[in-house]
């Protein structure tokens, strides 16, 4: 009877897994039918490759399998013709017109990528340094560490030779030369070091300094031990010091030898942090070359200094100081606030810095209406007449997309407007307020904010403190009508000599608008963040946005002309 039951299980068993095979057989089928399906449905929509293309499979085809593949596709596309056109312009509309596609960063290293481009055509130390502190993290910054440190190298060998007779490039060349026969002492491989020279300071006197820059952190050895300094001092600086001591030839001007071993990421020493510094005396170095003393004897006449003793006497005589390229603010004159009137603080406002050139982008919102705009001006500071030159281009709404304005601002006469679009040429205007789209019509920037110093009386009421900081308050009337308000106050602020708050009134005397600004810092620049206009007669609000901003991009004066303006096509 159990072989019975026994029997009866395989036979069970055997048609139940044939059944599963076929129902997982019929599975793979239908699988397969509905892949070369929804394969068949997308593939003339791959081929046409277009967005328009893509948008239709997808709202035609919604729950097809490469729906995903056509919505990356689109984003590719979009950001195609922006990387084509490979300008800081064109990669700053992309960003506007889309920012939820997944090339937005891409789009950013690419604009660090154009910049870097410019600098090296033009491949200057100033140049070099200016990208270092717009863009101090960028993935470029190594290129342009390693130029500019070849440059400085270059220019400091140029005045050795002049003011020393000495030159830096042989130098450079025995110290390579040297670190092909050093080997790997205590984990620290010696020869992997990148020379640089400096003239630095040290307890008043001057140094020709040897910078020795590792490319590996030395932060774990342990500074004030003898073995350390020792394993530094014998294969490398004794043998330096030799080659200094015999083909330095004006030792007039310093008073001595001196070198650090530092480590920095990128063997730069702008970015070097020190392990050790040797500080050697001229008149002991020539003895101990010629082996008059020994080592020792030099050591002991001479200063090994720690960071931790720099640290120290940093509170006095100033050391060894390495130029570090940072983004800095630019440096202001000391101003006497108490010798300052009106017309003096809103000519400082309007004068403040902002590089020589530069472009931003922004968007307006004002109730259902928005838009959003690119310009670029290029500062002239009086040159030629001019204040400022600058060009507007509209990427939204979609009907005024490319509609582009062209301003020249003089310094002693009325504003010039020229005007193209896609579809037109470029003709000159008398203004721009037929132009501009409805979200800036109540607050365009050219008719409350660009106003010239002298085209308004401007008298200073009182300073006051406003939202923590203190404030001169500036009242400006205009002197033409052609000026939209009666007059405004500004609330400027006494350091940053920026207006926070600007209230409008019209010309019977009534508060009409009042505009709040929140200011950013960029590349050391002050421009706005964010503003809101509140019309408190029309009972509305106008938020304007800056989405990006990059300075001193080198924009050519054939720019900002008719012809120009013509040669351009969407900004690309």
């Amino acid at each position: 009877m159990f072989k019975k039951c026994a029997y009866l299980m395989v036979i069970v068993s055997i048609l139940f897994s044939q059944s599963c095979g076929v129902l997982i057989l019929s599975e793979d089928k239908r699988a397969m039918k509905k892949y070369h399906l929804h394969e068949e449905q997308y593939h003339p929509y791959k081929i046409q490759n277009t967005i328009e293309g893509y948008k239709e499979f997808i709202a035609k085809y919604p729950e097809n399998m490469f729906v995903r593949d056509a919505e990356l596709e689109i984003e590719n596309l979009e950001f195609s013709s922006y990387e084509k056109a490979d300008s800081v312009e064109s990669y700053m509309e992309f960003k506007m017109r889309y920012p939820n596609n997944r090339h937005v960063s891409k789009a950013n290293v690419k604009i660090e990528q154009v910049e870097l481009k410019r600098y090296e055509k033009t491949d200057t130390i100033e140049g070099y340094k200016e990208f270092l502190s717009k863009y101090p993290a960028s993935t470029f910054a190594m290129l342009a560490k390693e130029r500019l440190q070849e440059l400085e190298f270059r220019a400091f060998d140029r005045k050795s030779r002049i003011q020393y007779g000495f030159d830096l490039l042989r130098y450079r060349l025995h110290l390579r030369r040297l670190k092909k026969r050093l080997t790997t002492v205590g984990g620290v491989n010696l020869g992997d070091f990148t020379p640089f020279a400096t003239i630095t300071t040290h307890e008043g006197k001057n140094y020709f300094h040897t910078h020795l820059i590792y490319s590996t952190s030395l932060s774990y050895l342990d500074a004030t031990s003898k073995e350390v300094s020792d394993r530094f001092f014998d294969p490398i600086i004794s043998k330096a010091l030799a080659y200094l001591d015999s083909h330095f030839m004006k030792k007039g001007g310093i008073d001595g030898f001196s070198f650090d071993v530092s480590s920095s990421t990128h063997s730069f020493y702008g970015d070097s942090k020190p392990l050790l510094n040797y500080y050697f005396p001229l008149s002991q170095i020539n003895l101990f070359a010629k082996q008059k003393i020994n080592k020792e004897e030099l050591l002991a006449q001479s200063a090994i200094v720690s960071p931790r003793e720099m640290a120290r006497e940093a509170k006095g005589p100033a050391l060894a100081k390495v130029p570090k390229v940072t983004q800095e603010m630019p440096v202001k004159k000391e101003v006497d606030l108490e010798k300052l009137d009106g017309p003096k603080i809103m000519a400082m406002v309007s004068e403040r810095e902002r590089g020589e050139d530069y472009i931003i982008s922004r968007s307006w919102k004002m109730g259902n209406h928005s838009m959003k705009n690119i310009e670029k001006r290029k500062n002239y500071r009086d040159k030629n007449g001019f204040i400022d030159k600058s060009i507007t281009r509209y990427i939204d709404p979609p009907d005024q997309y490319g509609i582009t304005i062209l301003t020249w601002n003089y310094k002693n006469r009325e504003k010039a407007f020229w005007h193209r679009s896609l579809h037109s040429d470029t003709k000159r205007i008398t203004d721009t307020e037929q132009y501009i789209p409805p979200a800036e019509t109540d607050f365009c920037l050219t008719d409350y904010v660009d106003i010239k110093v002298g085209e308004e009386k401007h008298k200073l009421l009182k300073s006051e403190d406003y939202e923590g900081k203190t404030c001169f308050i500036i009242e400006s009337t205009p002197f033409k009508k052609n000026i939209k308000y009666g007059k405004r106050i500004s609330w400027v602020d006494h350091h940053r000599f920026i207006p926070l708050k600007i209230e409008y009134y019209d010309e019977k005397g009534v508060t009409w608008k009042t505009l709040y600004i929140e200011w950013q810092n960029k590349f050391g620049f002050w421009f706005w963040k964010k503003a809101v206009v509140e019309n408190v007669q029309a009972g509305n609000k106008t938020l304007i946005t800056t989405e990006d901003v990059r300075i001193n991009l080198g924009l050519h004066d054939r720019d900002f002309t008719r012809q120009g303006l013509e040669k351009q096509k969407h900004g690309l």
